[in-house]
Order: structure tokens, then sequence, then C-alpha cells
């Protein structure tokens, strides 16, 4: 990897933290509400819905544009924005007011990440480079959700959101090192798809199906896991653990990478993934769990990048992989609305019968998009 690229990768790896980062912070911007803003579940889950959807919307919009876009001024705009509006997010005592400052920092958020996304699809390798900043990602989500829980015991909401202006004012000026636009980053431009092509429609909707089927059972762990025989200590530790388990599977996909193709790291993959959420939802057992949650999220951190350097091959500009990332982020809100009513219809094992379903779907779009590029 030559050194411009390398600086570019790094300067996008941290644009892609600024994206991502509310989206990692879900389950501590919630519990922050409720404790420090006295907001109900259903209020405090609304406000988290509202950004994370703003943020993939965002994506979509931007995406059949995002090649034309200045990405070093934009990216570094979209940073300042959203910091601002985390710092706003301190003082909003308003429910309505707090509602509209987060959709605000939302589109803030899917502005930085669109172009981050963008950004990578035009460099020679962008496998290895969505797995690049996606292996970096964790590595600081992870350390952010480890110490912002306990700065928040005084004034959560406060602490919370003005951890998150922080994290962001500290990657702000890295974005700066950005190429001025997405044509200008003297990087290989492999191929130019039509947005109408139906490989475009299969992809999407492949990770759309995917993504909702692993949103689905997400949120739902914690509960799942409490029904063996472990204790909530021993379950939160298996999750707490699953963070390396998703360095792994990012880890294992770099190394591997594209050489020999797509089809068949992909393949295997959402094969093991399948296993995985089956194991978790349909097999009894602690065991079983603790295997299928960790083989689970390194499986999804394996598969993203692959889908993301798939987008790429099919059109180097990045509005194919700025599509596919809004898609998949939107399926953070969508899948624990599903996941909510499949588990009062049937409980974990009717999460698992329909992903079985999504997942099979997804593997046969996966294919036929392969096959016809």
């Amino acid at each position: 990897m030559a050194m411009n690229t390398r600086i570019v990768i790094a300067a996008t790896a941290c644009a892609f933290n600024v994206g991502m980062l509310s989206w990692w912070a879900q389950p501590v911007i919630i519990h922050s509400l409720i404790q420090g803003s006295a907001l109900s579940e259903p209020q405090a889950g609304l406000v988290v819905s509202v950004e994370i959807m703003a943020i993939a919307l965002t994506s979509l919009a931007l995406a059949p544009r995002v090649h034309l876009l200045p990405t070093r001024r934009a990216c570094f705009s979209g940073c300042l924005a959203a910091a601002l509006f985390h710092l706003l997010s301190v003082f909003v005592d308003s429910y309505a007011v707090l509602l509209a400052v987060r959709l605000c920092a939302g589109v803030a958020e899917g502005l930085v990440y669109a172009i981050a996304v963008g950004v990578v699809a035009t460099t020679v390798n962008p496998d290895r480079g969505y797995g690049i900043i996606n292996a970096f990602n964790i590595i600081f989500a992870s350390l952010f959700l480890a110490v912002v829980p306990a700065l928040e015991l005084a004034a959560p909401q406060a602490v919370t959101f003005a951890c998150l202006a922080a994290a962001t004012l500290v990657l702000a000026p890295f974005v700066r090192a950005l190429p001025v636009t997405v044509e200008n980053s003297n990087h290989h431009l492999s191929g130019v798809i039509s947005a109408f092509d139906n490989r475009v429609w299969c992809l999407l909707l492949a990770v759309l199906l995917w993504g909702t089927g692993v949103n689905t059972m997400y949120p739902y762990l914690l509960y799942i896991g409490t029904q063996t025989a472990m204790e909530a200590r021993q379950v939160g530790l298996v999750l707490g653990s699953s963070g390396l388990a998703a360095f792994a599977g990012v880890l294992l996909m770099i190394f591997i990478g594209a050489r020999n193709g797509y089809l068949r790291p992909l393949l295997a993959g959402l094969f093991v993934n399948l296993a995985a959420v089956i194991a978790v939802t349909m097999i009894p057992g602690s065991m079983s769990y603790i295997t299928g949650v960790l083989l689970s999220m390194a499986t999804v951190y394996f598969i993203f990048p692959y889908l993301l350097g798939l987008s790429a091959g099919l059109d180097a500009t990045g509005r194919i992989a700025t599509a596919v990332a809004g898609v998949n982020i939107s399926t953070g809100g969508i899948g624990p609305v599903i996941g909510g009513y499949l588990m009062s219809a049937g409980g974990p094992e009717t999460i698992g019968y329909v992903y079985i379903g999504e997942c099979l779907l997804a593997m046969y779009l996966i294919t036929h998009v392969i096959r016809k590029h």
C-alpha cells in the first residue's frame, strides 16, 4: 500500500468513526437518557432511532453524487456540525428539541459516513481498505464504550453527549488529509455501473435482508442469554467478548482479501453466520449461545467489508458502496422493530426461522450479482 494511500485510508478511518460512533453508542445513549432525563424506554429508543435513520437516509440521498462532493471540505464541515449538535444535546431539556437536534446530528454524521465509504471505493485495494477502517472502528468504539459509562454517573446525558462531541473533535483534524475530491485522489477507477442495473438492486436487497435479519436478533441477545443457564453477569461477559470476535473477523477478512474473488468468502461467511444465528435462537444451552454469539459477531465484520468491496468493484466512483452502507445502517433501525414482533409472536425460534429464509435469499442474490459481474 503506497504512502499516499495509507494516509487516505487513515483519514477515512477517522471519518468512518465519526459517522459510526453514535451507532455504536446506542446502549450508552439510551441508558443516559433514561437515567439522566427520566425518559421512558420507548422515548429514549426513538431518540436513537431518529438519529440512526438520519445517518442512513443521508447516506442513501448522497450516494448518486458522492463522487462529486468536495470531499475534504464537506467531510470536515460535517465533523464540526456533528460535534456542535452533540454539544447542543448536552444542554437540551425539551424532548421535542432533543429529537430535532439528534436528527440534525444524524444528517451531519451521515454526510461524513457517506464520504468515508465513497473515498475507499476509489482506492487501489478497496477490500483491504474497508477491512482496515472497520477494524479501527471496532477498536475506537470499544474504547469509547469502555470509558464513557464510568464517567456518566453524575450527569449521564451531559457526559455522554459531551464525550461524543469530544471524540468527534479529536478525529476531525485528521479528515483534512482526505483528497480534495474523490475524483482527484489519484487512484485507479476500475469501472462504473448504471444505478438501474439489476445487479445494483439485487445487491441492495441482499444487504437489506441480511442486515435486517442480523439486527432482528442483536438487540435481544441479553434477553436470550438470560433464558439459558447463565446468569446476567456471565451473559454480559459473553457480549463484552464479542468485540474481540468482531475484530478477529475483520482481521481474517483483511488476510484473505479478494484475490480469489468474492463468491467463496461471502458464501462461507453467510453460511457460518446463519449457523451462528440458529445456534443462538434455536438450540438451547449455554455453549450453543456462547459459540453462536461470538461467531455471529465475527462473521458480521467478515461479511460487511466484502460487501462494500464488491460494491466498489461494481462502481469505483463509490456510489454503490455508499448506498450499500446506507442500507446496512438503516437495518439497525428496522431490525429491532421486527425483532420485537417476532419475539412476541413465537420467541427467539421465530427469529431463527425468519433469518433462515432471509439469509438463503441473500446468498442467492449475491451469487447472482457476482456471476453477472
